[in-house]
C-alpha cells in the first residue's frame, strides 16, 4: 500500500465540517474524519519526552492550531521534524495568519490546511 502524505491528508480532510470553537472540536473532527476514512491514527503519541503531536498518520505528524504565535507554531514543528518517525507535517487551523508555512522543514514536506469554509458548514 502507497504511504500516506501530508497532501494526501490536507486534501481529504478538508472535504469535512468541522466545529471551530475549540482546537479540541478540531481534534474530535479530525479524529472522526480519519475514522470514517478507515485510516490508522495514533491521537497525541509521544514522540520523545517532549514531544506530542496532535496526531500521526502513518508518519505524518497532524497539529492543529486554532490561536497562538506563527513563531511559536514553526518552533514546534521543527522540532517535529527534526524527529525519525515524522516523514511529513501537516498544520490544521482556522487562522489564516497560519498560512505563511514554508514548504519543508528540515527536508520534511510542509502542508497547511485552513478551515475557512467550515466556519459557515
Amino acid at each position: 500500500m502507497e504511504s500516506m502524505t501530508a497532501t494526501h491528508l490536507k486534501s481529504y480532510l478538508g472535504n469535512f465540517r468541522y466545529q471551530l470553537d475549540s482546537e479540541e472540536s478540531i481534534q474530535l473532527g479530525i479524529a472522526a474524519a480519519l475514522q470514517a476514512g478507515g485510516l490508522a491514527f495514533e491521537r497525541e503519541p509521544r514522540l520523545s519526552s517532549t514531544e506530542r503531536p496532535d496526531f500521526m498518520v502513518d508518519g505524518v505528524a497532524i497539529e492543529v492550531k486554532r490561536h497562538g504565535a506563527l513563531n511559536a507554531l514553526l518552533l514546534q514543528l521543527s522540532r517535529y521534524a527534526q524527529l525519525e518517525s515524522v516523514r511529513e507535517l501537516l498544520v490544521v487551523t482556522a487562522r489564516v495568519q497560519s498560512t505563511d508555512v514554508p514548504s519543508a522543514l528540515h527536508g520534511k514536506p510542509l502542508e497547511c490546511l485552513v478551515l475557512l469554509g467550515s466556519i459557515f458548514g
